[in-house]
């Protein structure tokens, strides 16, 4: 019985006692004979000197307030993303995440990470650099990343007042570039939504819903068209998510241009990304020079943009039909560049 239950027993042992990453002790031994491995030095130092800087004991949430921030999401809650900010609740909720944060990479925006940005601002509580730092060696990201984030925030120390910390200022990356990129992204939309929402209380229900759909069908066109971009590299996820917000946010000053709330917003250049909908003489000419291995996933790409614009201009035109004076043939001559 015993034996039974040892062999049970043990993987919740061994997760119980996993150590908790941390900069001072990380394995960099992949910097051996690297002029890095010494300037990685001091750094460390400083993570082992600040290793027990942990929330103090008034900050964690008690029982009532943990069982309210069950699944909670401390990125939402700092930001006001979807909801109210709130950066108490925030802290709170990145102690509870960091809790489970032993096998979570590069926690930017759970746990540790929010609890750095939280710590070195003092949103939601004290401004304590010394905790903020510890919090960003508790971050398993590269070394150069590592680094400059801790020197970042030495800084900062003693000149409250600066420039707000935000955690992908240190990024060193193209992988990380894609998480910081959809962080960007959901403050986008954000902002987008609430420019939105001051339009439409005045809007009939008809043209509400009209514009739901075509926002959807817009967001679904540019994730598309956008989707090979940087294709291969490691900042591709960062340029589809740069390249989606970039059209997105054209086409909310489109549709405020349309109902006269702003002036149109520029042209863009006349040598911006083939476009496969809009452009097909372009188009042509990138597949051409695409290597014949990639070539096939550009032409199914190309087949899916055309898809996705047609449906983006359907959902368009349901939503022109809805606004006086906006006629089928201007509002598609309106996103013709698009």
């Amino acid at each position: 019985m015993l034996r039974w239950l040892a062999i049970v027993c043990t993987p919740w042992l061994i997760a119980a006692f996993t150590p908790r990453y941390d900069w001072s002790s990380a394995d960099i031994s992949y910097l051996k004979n690297s002029p890095y491995l010494a300037e990685a030095a001091p750094s460390r130092a400083l993570c082992r000197r600040l290793i027990d800087r942990e929330p103090d004991a008034s900050e964690r949430p008690d029982k009532a307030q943990a069982a309210a921030l069950k699944d909670c999401n401390s990125e939402a809650l700092l930001y006001g993303i979807g909801r109210p900010a709130d950066p108490v609740a925030a802290r709170r909720c990145a102690i509870l995440e960091r809790d489970e944060e032993t096998d979570t990479p590069k926690a930017y925006f759970a746990g540790s990470g929010i609890l750095a940005v939280a710590y070195a601002n003092g949103w939601g509580g004290a401004h304590e650099i010394d905790r903020a730092i510890h919090m960003a060696c508790g971050i398993d990201d590269a070394a150069s990343a590592t680094e400059d984030r801790i020197g970042h925030l030495q800084a900062m120390a003693g000149k409250p007042g600066g420039k707000s910390f935000a955690i992908c200022d240190d990024i060193s990356s193209g992988a990380s570039g894609g998480i910081c990129a959809s962080h960007h992204a959901r403050l986008r939309d954000q902002s987008r939504r609430r420019l939105i929402a001051g339009w439409a209380r005045a809007w009939p229900t008809a043209r509400r819903i009209a514009f739901g759909h075509a926002y959807a069908s817009m967001t679904t066109y540019a994730e598309t068209a956008h989707d090979l971009d940087c294709y291969g590299g490691t900042a591709a996820a960062q340029c589809t998510n740069d390249g989606t917000q970039t059209d997105l946010d054209r086409f909310v000053a489109k549709i405020g241009a349309l109902l006269g709330r702003n002036a149109p917003p520029p042209v863009p250049p006349a040598n911006r990304r083939a476009n496969a909908a809009t452009d097909a003489d372009r188009w042509q000419r990138r597949l051409a020079d695409v290597d014949d291995r990639e070539r096939p996933d550009f032409m199914e790409n190309g087949r899916r943009t055309i898809a996705a614009r047609a449906s983006f201009e359907r959902d368009l035109l349901a939503f022109a039909a809805t606004v006086p004076s906006l006629t089928a043939h201007r509002a598609r001559r309106s996103f013709a560049d698009l």
